[in-house]
């Protein structure tokens, strides 16, 4: 037996960020604007809830009423459990975002395995990026194809080799966004701060979010 909370009305399931206790408000902050924006684009509902890796059990269906996971926990090894579970969870058809800068390597190669293979090389902060996408995407569908960002504060970015996967932006040539098939879902693997791919917006009507996507990053909210 297992209990959840399924959002009422609704053909999707919910969103949730797997996060560690400690994890620092302001990043959980960043994860959960760019999830609100996504989620409000596809669903008009901006709920987001959280779950810890040790509430996940090796029962592959805690996880059934959660649509889309986006996992920024660097403890998630600790909980072999948890794992197996997101691994199932993906073959069965999840949508998965996982923040590289936030959970390490070693979490997206024990949950992808051989899908996506990343050699890291380094990594750097800056408060500046020049984001490109895929040079492949429809230039009629993304006519945006670099947007600048500048920053107060620096963010991390992860300097990765990827064996597989799709790059669809990047930063000095190096991915910031990747993406994979996965059995029957689909995963995004984000190497730099999600901060890089919002920006604040005026809502028009009550109820909207105060952030928006960067231009031509529909691509990313889609998959998701």
């Amino acid at each position: 037996s297992y209990s959840a909370v399924v959002a009422p009305d609704s053909r999707l399931g919910m969103t949730a960020v797997v996060a560690d206790t400690d994890d620092p408000e302001e990043q959980l902050a960043s994860t959960f604007r760019m999830l609100r924006v996504m989620s409000y684009s596809e669903r008009q509902d901006q709920s987001v809830v959280t779950i810890e890796p040790a509430e996940i059990s090796s029962h592959g269906e805690c996880l059934e009423p959660y649509d889309q996971l986006t996992l920024t926990s660097s403890e998630l090894l600790e909980y072999p459990d948890a794992v197996e579970s997101l691994q199932a969870w993906l073959q069965r058809g999840g949508h998965l975002w996982i923040r590289l800068d936030r959970t390490g390597v070693d979490a997206v190669r024990s949950i992808l395995g051989d899908a996506l293979s990343l050699s890291l090389i380094g990594e750097s902060t800056t408060n500046s990026v020049l984001l490109k996408l895929n040079p492949e995407y429809s230039h009629v569908m993304f006519p945006t194809r670099e947007v600048d960002r500048t920053f107060d504060e620096p963010v991390r970015h992860l300097r990765v080799v990827p064996q597989g996967g799709e790059a669809i932006w990047t930063i000095d040539d190096w991915p910031a966004a990747i993406h994979v098939p996965v059995g029957r879902g689909t995963v995004v693997v984000t190497t730099v701060d999600s901060s890089a791919f919002v920006v604040p917006h005026e809502p028009t009507r009550q109820g909207d979010p105060e952030f928006q996507l960067i231009p031509s990053a529909d691509s990313i909210s889609r998959l998701l």
